[in-house]
C-alpha cells in the first residue's frame, strides 16, 4: 500500500461466504479489487512477518461501513 503500514494500523481480511469472496483492508479501506472469488471449502488463517516486527491479532472485527454482506456486486464498493 502507498506509504506502507504504520504502527497502530488495522489490517483486515473480510471473508464473505455468501458471495464466496475474500478482500483485504487497511484501516477499514479496501485494498484493490476482490482478492479471491469462487471460494469454497475450509480456510485456515496465516500471517507472515519480517524480523523486528510485533503484531496483535484480533478476531471478529466489525464489518466496515462501506460493505454490505450479501450485496450482489462487490466491485461497487470504495475501490
Amino acid at each position: 500500500t502507498d506509504g506502507g503500514i504504520t504502527k497502530g494500523s488495522t489490517i483486515g481480511m473480510l471473508l464473505d461466504f455468501t458471495r464466496r469472496i475474500l478482500i483485504f483492508l487497511i484501516n477499514d479501506e479496501q485494498q484493490g479489487p476482490v482478492a479471491f472469488e469462487g471460494l469454497e471449502g475450509a480456510y485456515y488463517p496465516a500471517i507472515s512477518l519480517n524480523r523486528n516486527v510485533q503484531v496483535t491479532l484480533h478476531t471478529g472485527l466489525p464489518i466496515p461501513d462501506f460493505y454490505t454482506p450479501g450485496e450482489a456486486d462487490p466491485t461497487s464498493s470504495v475501490c
